[in-house]
């Protein structure tokens, strides 16, 4: 059960909410009357036997997201681990699997998730950003060799490349100097199954759009596969947070579904989808102020040498679309 140990009223709120704003208020009144009463949600779904339904597995799957988080942060300081354990567990109960599909597992799991994380973890410093840059940009240049050697073209390290060197169609990102900013090169795009629902979006990610990946936080970067399937998605990703067409739900539930389709395994998608859940309103907040402040990011004119700083390009309002 819920214990002062394990969890503060004010935690048991937050999970009370994220129940009720997923699952609607029976399930958040059945979630609160267990908490107040001292059962755990499991002791009292139990009893429902063979008739538990969406609204009592809701409960359920709600105690055991915040319960797994609870013991794994007695054992770890490390949120990606913390989520890569988190994301491992949430499917693991068979009564739940038949109840609640995996949409909402992960919706619900992210809304306890974005209310409990910010309370445990202090903000990065400023050598643990530079980690996840330096990553980040690791990152991409496997990204970038493995998307040369799909099209036969020799592959070789950024520093080496121009602008006019890249053919065919496969997803090429043309870095800029400082290796944090990179050019797609040509339009790429993603188009959801009717099945998906009206909370995921077509994408169409124009070329010369300038991504620095940021929207997937910065500490997944050291524990992704440098060569994941889900590179395409991260771009889709950062071109719906830079849009902001839609709110930021739907760009989250366009990179889950879009990984999904590329074939990424189910706990590497839920980690990623949890972290941006959690974590990404920082940099959707960071990319509104840069719009309102006038910032651009899809260029007509590239950059003709591997030195130039996006710093110092984009300071020509002539390269902008």
């Amino acid at each position: 059960m819920f214990t002062e140990e394990d969890v503060s009223m004010t935690d048991a709120d937050e999970i009370v909410r994220a129940v009720s704003a997923e699952f609607g208020a029976e399930a958040a009144a059945e979630l609160r009357a267990t908490i107040e009463g001292g059962a755990t949600p499991q002791e009292r779904t139990r009893a429902l036997g063979v008739g538990l339904g969406e609204a009592a597995a809701a409960v359920s799957f709600g105690w055991a997201v915040a319960q797994m988080f609870f013991d794994v942060r007695a054992k770890r300081r490390d949120e990606a681990e913390l989520l890569a354990d988190l994301a491992g567990g949430l499917d693991t109960d068979p009564r739940l699997l038949a109840r609640l599909d995996p949409q909402k597992r992960l919706s619900l799991a992210s809304r306890v998730l974005d209310n409990l994380l910010p309370k445990s973890f202090g903000r990065p410093t400023a050598e643990q950003i530079a980690v996840g840059k330096a990553e980040r940009a690791k990152w991409v240049e496997s990204f970038i060799a493995k998307r040369q050697q799909e099209v036969a073209i020799s592959t070789r390290t950024w520093s080496d490349v121009k602008t006019r060197d890249f053919v065919g169609g496969a997803t090429i990102l043309l870095p800029f100097a400082e290796q944090e900013y990179w050019i797609v090169y040509t339009p790429i795009g993603w188009v959801p199954d009717a099945s998906d629902g009206p909370d995921v979006v077509r994408v169409d990610v124009p070329r010369g759009f300038v991504t620095d990946l940021a929207s997937v936080p910065w500490y997944l970067w050291s524990f992704l596969n440098k060569t994941g399937l889900y590179g395409n998605a991260a771009i889709y990703h950062d071109w719906l947070y830079w849009q902001q067409a839609n709110p930021r739900h739907v760009a989250d539930n366009v990179f889950e579904r879009a990984m999904n389709d590329m074939g990424v395994g189910t706990v590497t998608r839920n980690v990623i989808y949890l972290a941006v859940r959690a974590r990404g309103g920082s940099y959707w907040d960071d990319n509104t102020r840069a719009k309102a402040a006038g910032e651009l990011r899809v260029l007509k004119r590239f950059p003709e040498h591997p030195t130039i700083h996006w710093a110092d390009w984009k300071k020509d309002p002539d390269v902008f679309e």
